[in-house]
């Protein structure tokens, strides 16, 4: 604590020690130019008709030297100072390129890295609220079109009813994927200003795991995918609802991506103090360049045309509230696999 204070306080004590020996500095000069210039023939004249002379010579060396050292100090020594102000008012000003040289006295140096950081920071935000809205306008506008698109065919009277039925069926998917969006949206927002977990309450995360797949029954119907569930009777403690959205989208993720007749497989155990949670799509791979971008908002792979990119970062962001992690671990011949540690 006594070395922080220190620290602190470190450049106002540079910049008193260079006031003192700038004040030294002046006193020695006028003293030097007083002594040797008034011995000139023409001065010494000065000052038999003026005695006062030699205290008016005095006074104007003190503030030419003075001046001098003032310029001396505010063009090199405080130069850095001056760079550091106009980089900060350029920031405030929305400019967040800017890059000050890290160089100079510690301190200095110090506070230009921390303002360098702050700034890439600030642009590296800019980027993803930029990136963001235009993502965003991208995924909310095709199922809107798709929707206009499909509603003016159907106002025509010469379909048949298979025709119209499946213009429906369209229509109805879309209205999901964008209320699906929408909740996504609303989730991620909310549990990216989430501080402080409320709502705290002991409960079976067994059973609650064991619902979320009861959600999804009439999807592995459809599809016949073969299910194996193996899991360990736990109790967590925990917002129940926070905790919904990892199992939701990681099911839902890996019934979207499984094949028909493919094998999923689930599991949940404790190890020490943690618990861990994996959900294994056996029949479907990533590729090892989509890996590092899954948990991305709104990242889909080149090839990929479902979701909306947005559930795994839902479950990410829920996980790390609780201090944990989601991982990814896929290959061609095992599949791919999420772990959920918590």
């Amino acid at each position: 604590m006594k070395a922080k204070k220190i620290n602190k306080y470190k450049l106002t004590i540079s910049l008193f020690l260079i006031i003192i020996v700038s004040f030294i500095v002046i006193q020695s000069l006028v003293t030097f130019i007083t002594q040797n210039v008034l011995e000139i023939t023409i001065i010494k004249q000065l000052k038999n008709a003026n005695p006062n002379i030699h205290t008016i010579f005095k006074v104007f060396s003190f503030v030419a030297v003075g001046i001098g050292v003032s310029f001396f100090i505010s063009t090199f020594i405080l130069k850095p100072v001056h760079v550091i102000i106009e980089g900060i008012h350029r920031i405030g000003e929305g400019d967040f390129t800017i890059r000050l040289e890290e160089t100079g006295v510690k301190d200095l140096k110090s506070l230009a890295i921390s303002i360098n950081k702050m700034a890439k920071e600030l642009e590296n935000k800019e980027i993803f609220n930029t990136d963001f809205i235009n993502n965003f306008s991208h995924e909310f506008k095709t199922p809107i079109v798709s929707i206009k698109g499909f509603a003016e065919i159907l106002k025509e009277n010469n379909l048949s009813d298979d025709e119209r039925k499946e213009y429906l069926n369209i229509i109805i998917n879309q209205s999901d994927r964008l209320s699906k969006l929408a909740t996504n949206v609303l989730d991620l927002s909310k549990f990216e200003s989430e501080e402080i977990l409320k709502d705290l309450e002991t409960f079976n995360l067994t059973e609650q795991i064991t619902q979320s797949i009861l959600l999804f029954e009439k999807q592995l119907d459809d599809k016949n995918i073969d299910l194996n569930v193996d899991m360990e009777t736990i109790y967590f403690t925990a917002n129940k609802e926070h905790l919904s959205h990892i199992w939701i989208n990681l099911i839902d993720n890996g019934i979207k991506f499984s094949p028909v007749n493919g094998i999923i497989i689930i599991s949940l155990y404790q190890v020490h103090s943690s618990i861990v949670f994996t959900i294994c799509n056996k029949n479907s791979y990533i590729k090892k360049e989509d890996i590092p971008y899954i948990f991305d908002k709104f990242y889909k792979s080149k090839n990929s045309s479902k979701g909306n990119g947005l559930g795994l970062s839902v479950a990410k962001k829920v996980a790390m509230i609780y201090g944990g992690n989601i991982t990814c671990n896929s290959n061609e011949e095992k599949g791919t696999e999420f772990k959920v540690i918590i």
